[in-house]
């Protein structure tokens, strides 16, 4: 592997975003360069951030680029090596940081690629859809959360939460019962959504933390439709994988993209993966969820996964 620490001007030079490009090989040049674009949060470009070290992406670019493709991972705006303010970032500030990094690599001749692929995983989804309708790409890549919308994702994650609780069984049942009323918490995530809505504002404070309104207010905007619609109309080829066991993305906007039957998507279901791209032998548990994903942390990404992502990027390759 050929490894090059780099950065890219992006937003008008407003902006640097420090990324690491692997290449496989002793080629100088690949034909085909993935570039994976992260989940929510304050990520780096290896797929850790404070409290949480799972080298997610630079196992999902490491296994990619034996696999014999060129990877590229970065970090978030305000993260690691990028300049910026996270706080103040919204989601289309990311799209445009994608849309910028492609035009960087088109016009570069000297680390130019034939073709390139957006990788995206969780909120990475949704942000390399959209970055695929502003920008010419040969195909995306969604894991974990393929035509869903974050308030989708966020009202799921509720409620599903919410019947977790009303069905646990013991004292630790009855504990949680008594501790979380699913009216306050219905209340509380609505209260949020009003908040971020009614204000102009980059942030705001919400019991004494801040939150990142203007991120939120952008994504409320969207819905599962807009974001099916916006997959539906693009021409490039889409690979869309969800796991059986991914409690945190919810599964009726993957099997809503499916029944679509468009030529150019495909989409494939893997048994026993979670949210974090690793088989999990636990039952599904979002009460669980701490435990069980530090519990795997230093476990390696599925084979499965990597093998279905490798033929199909195989097949652009031939195409």
């Amino acid at each position: 592997m050929i490894k090059e620490n780099m950065k890219i001007s992006v937003d008008h030079g407003s902006l640097v975003i420090g990324a690491t490009l692997v290449r496989p090989g002793n080629d100088s040049k690949s034909d085909i360069l993935v570039v994976i674009v992260p989940g929510s949060g304050p990520v780096d470009r290896d797929g850790n951030m404070r409290g949480m070290r799972a080298n997610l992406y630079k196992q999902l670019a490491d296994a990619l680029t034996k696999s014999g493709f060129a990877t590229l991972r970065y970090d978030k705006i305000g993260v690691g090596e990028s300049t910026g303010d996270f706080n103040r970032a919204g989601l289309y500030d990311a799209v445009q940081c994608i849309c910028d990094i492609i035009d960087y690599f088109n016009s570069n001749e000297g680390i130019a690629f034939n073709r390139i692929v957006l990788l995206g995983h969780s909120e990475g989804t949704i942000i390399a859809t959209l970055s695929a309708s502003r920008s010419n790409v040969d195909g995306i890549i969604l894991l974990a959360g393929a035509g869903t919308s974050l308030k989708s994702v966020m009202t799921s994650q509720n409620e599903a939460l919410l019947s977790e609780i009303a069905n646990k069984s013991g004292l630790s049942g009855v504990l949680l019962r008594k501790l979380v009323s699913p009216e306050k918490q219905r209340l509380k995530q609505k209260q949020l959504f009003d908040k971020v809505t009614q204000t102009n504002d980059a942030t705001v404070r919400i019991s004494g933390r801040i939150v990142q309104a203007k991120w939120l207010r952008e994504h409320l905007s969207l819905n599962d439709k807009e974001i099916l619609n916006i997959l539906s109309s693009l021409t490039c080829k889409v690979l869309a994988i969800n796991g059986s066991k991914d409690v945190q993305s919810p599964i009726e906007p993957f099997y809503n993209l499916k029944n679509l039957a468009l030529a150019n998507v495909r989409t494939v279901m893997i048994d026993d993966l979670n949210h974090m791209l690793k088989q999990q032998k636990e039952a599904c548990s979002l009460l669980a969820l701490n435990k069980i994903y530090k519990k795997s942390a230093y476990e390696p990404i599925s084979s499965e996964l990597v093998d279905e992502i490798a033929k199909w990027l195989q097949s652009i390759r031939e195409t």
